[in-house]
């Protein structure tokens, strides 16, 4: 109230005070702020929390599948590699090419080198062990699933 008087005055404040009674007067210091104002703060803290809330769910779900990929990735890597050896295998002329695949030995390596290295153990397979390889009766060719192609013999 010492400040209502400080700023009304003495006889100003005497007339207020005997116009409004014995109810008091309440003085903004600035401490206190407009209901409407606060509520809107609120809610956009709940929405903002709200939001916070689905944001960790979506990464959550991004860093599942993420790891989905990842695995998928890696598995059409060793898929990639194996279509490599058996190639390879098959061009060799082997008469089973499950009894030679446990042979080659792959090691880390990947693509041309992986080739290159499937390469060489066939042809040291080739001279220590001849009757692997030879003429065959069914021959094996791989192909994309993208391009089937027909590869019964069309005279028998």
């Amino acid at each position: 109230m010492d400040e209502l008087v400080k700023l009304l005055g003495n006889e100003l404040y005497s007339q207020v005070k005997s116009k409004i009674g014995e109810r008091g007067l309440i003085i903004d210091t600035g401490m206190l702020i407009p209901k409407h104002r606060f509520d809107c703060v609120n809610i956009s803290l709940k929405e903002h929390k709200q939001t916070v809330i689905s944001q960790k769910q979506r990464i959550a779900e991004l860093e599942r599948i993420a790891e989905e990929f990842t695995a998928v990735k890696r598995r059409n890597e060793q898929l990639s590699d194996e279509v490599i050896i058996l190639t390879e295998i098959g061009k060799c002329g082997v008469k089973n090419i499950l009894t030679v695949r446990p042979l080659i030995n792959t090691g880390e390596r990947h693509g041309a080198a992986l080739k290159k290295s499937v390469c060489n153990q066939l042809k040291n397979i080739m001279s220590a062990q001849p009757y692997l390889f030879g003429e065959s009766r069914v021959s094996y060719m791989l192909v994309p699933c993208a391009a089937v192609r027909n590869t019964e013999n069309k005279n028998e």
